[in-house]
């Protein structure tokens, strides 16, 4: 008994540990487009779509199951009826004259409590072949409702990519801030220095230190912007805060590899399934005249409690009034077994209207298809030729920060020496804060440009994405 107290204890101790350690870890980007696309409720709803469409396949599958009803009715009867018998004679009859019955009217009344029960089963033997053709255009719409819904999942991939992104980008402007206070706090001592040898004014050193404040102002606005963009993650992933700030992943630019033709995508998935789902509703509408076959049997019960039979005037026969109450009357089983046939010949042209509306259908189907391969197609070359323009805009970027580094290590060189002003080595330190902002936009640039070349290309995922 000790020994399992122990080994529980333990286990619990180390799951404990690995929940803690896990809450210490950063997220990775397959856990974050995970996160999210289990916490987008469009997603989620586009997802719940599917099990609709699922039921529609189920419910035509349950077409052939027989359907048992059970009907019971107790009612109060009550009928009347006026029964008038013409006069006529029996000439006949040896008799010296003619026996004459005269025109005699009667009211008939029946009054009593009826039971009545019917367990009814009914199933469809063949139903002309529609319900086949129904099936498979509903696994087609299935197929493109899911391939629709992939779209959705690009969409949310490229959004959280974005947001991604843009944590790595601020880690750049974390770093270029970090350099830049380094630099100026090496520049405020040369500048005291100069000032207290009279070398530059209280104006110049003035200068250096605004910068100074100008660099923690820019310090507060990277921490905004950097807990904006962990609250957007938050509430895309629900992952939490204290994980979602230990990321700290460099923005790279992307590598990628060019293809002649969209693959896989989604849309065209779609489309094509609903061209094939269109096709087989045209068939199935083209069975309305084919005949259709069924069967049923049902037992049945029938009672009637305390009949009574009544006439308001006495009958020919008897000269008296009927007043007469019998015992229950029980008809049971009645039992029917049988085999239907319907065969619309001719349906007021419904059926043939149906067809025509289908074959449109069908044909608008197509005409999608078309367009959005053309479509498709020029949105290939279109995020080809914007990824081409981002690297090279890159390129540009990359260029003039190298120029800006030389120029700030050259204001420095002197600076110290007293070559130039403050302002000057502060108009350097400025552009090189510019020109690495820059370059770290064009990479992010470059990222969004190669993330929408993925999508157009068929394939965004999220080893791509790295």
């Amino acid at each position: 008994m000790k020994k399992y107290r122990f080994t529980m204890g333990t286990l619990f101790f180390l799951g404990t540990c690995f929940q803690s350690l896990h809450a210490q870890t950063a997220p990775t980007l397959q856990e974050i487009l995970d996160s999210a696309l289990t916490h987008d409720y469009s997603y989620e709803n586009k997802q719940l779509s599917l099990k609709s469409i699922e039921l529609d396949r189920e419910r035509l599958n349950d077409v052939y199951m027989p359907r048992v009803e059970l009907n019971a009715k107790e009612a109060y009867l009550f009928a009347a009826a006026n029964l008038t018998t013409p006069e006529f004679a029996f000439t006949q009859l040896p008799i010296p004259l003619p026996l004459v019955i005269p025109e005699h009217e009667n009211r008939y009344q029946i009054d009593n409590f009826m039971t009545q029960a019917d367990l009814k089963a009914t199933f469809v033997l063949f139903a002309g072949g529609k319900v086949g053709y129904l099936k498979k255009a509903n696994e087609a719409r299935l197929e493109a409702e899911t391939a629709l819904v992939n779209t959705d999942k690009n969409g949310i991939v490229q959004n959280v990519s974005a947001v991604y992104d843009q944590l790595s980008m601020l880690k750049a402007v974390k770093a270029m801030l970090d350099e830049s206070q380094k630099r100026l706090d090496e520049n405020t001592k040369t500048a005291r220095k100069a000032l207290e040898n009279g070398l530059i004014t209280q104006y110049e050193y003035n200068k250096v230190n605004l910068a100074q404040a100008q660099l923690k102002s820019k310090y507060k606005e990277y921490e905004g912007k950097r807990r904006l963009v962990l609250l957007n993650l938050n509430m895309l992933t629900k992952i939490p805060m204290e994980r979602l700030e230990k990321i700290d992943e460099d923005l790279q630019v992307m590598t990628i590899a060019y293809v002649d033709a969209p693959q896989n995508r989604p849309e065209l998935t779609a489309l094509n399934a609903a061209v094939r789902a269109n096709e087989y509703k045209v068939k199935a509408a083209k069975t309305w005249w084919i005949p259709k076959l069924g069967a049923s049997a049902s037992v049945s019960y029938l009672g009637l409690q305390n009949p009574r039979i009544r006439t308001t005037q006495p009958t020919l026969i008897t000269q008296e009034k009927i007043n007469y109450t019998f015992n229950n009357f029980n008809a049971a089983p009645i039992f029917t077994a049988g085999v239907g046939l319907k065969w619309d010949l001719f349906d007021g042209r419904e059926g043939i209207t149906e067809t025509k509306k289908a074959q449109l259908d069908l044909q608008i189907a197509k005409n999608k298809l078309e367009d959005a391969n053309e479509k498709i197609q020029l949105q290939l070359e279109k995020n080809k030729v914007e990824l081409e323009v981002a690297s090279e805009q890159l390129n540009v970027r990359q260029i003039a920060l190298q120029i800006a580094e030389n120029s700030m290590d050259q204001a420095m060189k002197e600076f110290k020496i007293g070559l130039i002003k403050s302002t000057q080595l502060l108009e350097a330190e400025n552009d090189l804060q510019q020109a690495k902002l820059d370059f770290s936009q064009a990479v992010f640039q470059q990222r969004r440009a190669a993330v929408n070349y993925l999508e157009a290309a068929g394939i965004l995922n999220s080893t791509t994405l790295k």
